[in-house]
């Protein structure tokens, strides 16, 4: 990175700033974004924004951040990796902040055409908004890339051509007694919690011994952290 003049003021001042907004922006942003566009000693100092970045190098960064972010059992992450697939098969190339409503459009739509469910597509351009609302906050991106994004109305139910859901409807007890026909202990305890707690099944997968309140009528299961901590 060149920052002037060696021994001037001016040099001084864009060093400074320059591992200031690398140390803010976090590990992820230095090793996928710092490392492939500011690596270049000929390049003149210029600030975050005028960057230009491409769309999978801002999704390698925006992962790494998420890996970090989202904790088990949430499954956050796997939606988030499962989103960034498309994108990243249609636009890997394309500078991040040319991401706009139609390339969003067209993966909106690659998604309708393979049928997927309409609220599932909806939650999934969702995440990728808020992937360059991240971007944004990095200054990574100019701010107007993410603004135009959530301009993108979702699909709505009956007005558009993407397959509607189908209600979840509750299995029949004698169904559930019959698939535990069979099944190890361990597990067949685990569908019993299930059934009578309504619980995640990650969140039962993960129950220790000291998070049960033994003391009291009924026994109590105090996560730690869930969902909605």
């Amino acid at each position: 990175i060149y920052c002037g003049k060696h021994g001037t003021a001016e040099a001084d001042e864009n060093y400074r700033r320059v591992i200031a907004e690398l140390l803010a922006s976090g590990p992820e942003v230095i090793r996928h974004i710092g490392v492939t566009k500011l690596g270049s000693r000929h390049h003149e100092f210029s600030p975050p924004a005028t960057r230009r970045i491409t769309v999978a190098e801002l999704l390698l960064a925006y992962i790494e951040h998420a890996e970090g972010y989202y904790k088990p059992p949430s499954r956050e992450i796997e939606i988030i990796k499962i989103a960034c697939r498309t994108v990243r098969e249609l636009f890997s190339n394309l500078p991040a902040s040319e991401f706009g409503v139609r390339q969003l459009k067209a993966i909106r739509q690659q998604w309708v055409d393979q049928t997927q469910a309409r609220k599932y597509i909806n939650a999934k351009v969702s995440r990728i908004v808020r992937i360059w609302q991240w971007a944004t906050e990095e200054q990574l991106v100019p701010a107007s890339t993410w603004h135009s994004l959530k301009a993108l109305r979702g699909l709505r139910a009956g007005r558009s051509a993407a397959k509607e859901p189908a209600k979840p409807r509750p299995v029949p007890e004698a169904d559930f007694r019959k698939a535990m026909t069979g099944l190890r202990p361990p597990v067949r305890a685990i569908l019993e919690l299930l059934w009578l707690t309504a619980a995640r099944s990650g969140e039962i997968c993960s129950l220790r011994t000291r998070d049960i309140v033994r003391d009291c009528e009924p026994w109590q299961y105090r996560l730690e952290q869930h969902k909605t901590s």
